[in-house]
């Protein structure tokens, strides 16, 4: 199974991979508690318009896609994929929205759980298919 559970709604409508099934990870920021308030601001201090917060229902949704959770493959990818090998950056490789979102699967009992390398604009450099929505 294909899943971008780190990619916004607007994001996989512009091109998924084939077979991909969307379950967005992040979720623009919803309500107006002062935490939420704080968070825009931040945000915004950074000439970030759209501020995101976890999706609260991503496990939920991913558990009613994936009935064995101990064994069905998952593989996520957001745009610039992730890994954990070390980079001249980082030696503790990239940290990724993909690479958050397979920590939130593997710590909730999903065992079968893989990172696309380099992601969705890797993927798309080198000429491989997409789908769209028409």
């Amino acid at each position: 199974m294909w899943g971008y559970p780190a990619t916004s709604t607007s994001a996989a409508l512009r091109g998924h991979l084939p077979d991909a099934v969307n379950v967005p990870f992040y979720q623009p920021i919803q309500g107006w508690t002062p935490w939420q308030v704080a968070r825009r601001v931040g945000y915004a201090m950074f000439g970030i318009s759209q501020g995101t917060e976890v999706n609260p229902r991503f496990l939920a949704d991913l558990f009613e896609l994936v009935p064995e959770p101990a064994t069905t493959p998952v593989v996520l990818y957001c745009n610039l994929g992730g890994s954990l090998e070390p980079t001249k950056n980082d030696k503790n490789g990239q940290q990724t929205r993909s690479m958050v979102a397979a920590f939130a699967l593997i710590s909730s009992g999903f065992k079968n759980v893989s990172v696309l390398k380099g992601g969705y604009f890797d993927w798309t450099a080198q000429g491989r298919d997409i789908e769209t929505f028409e």
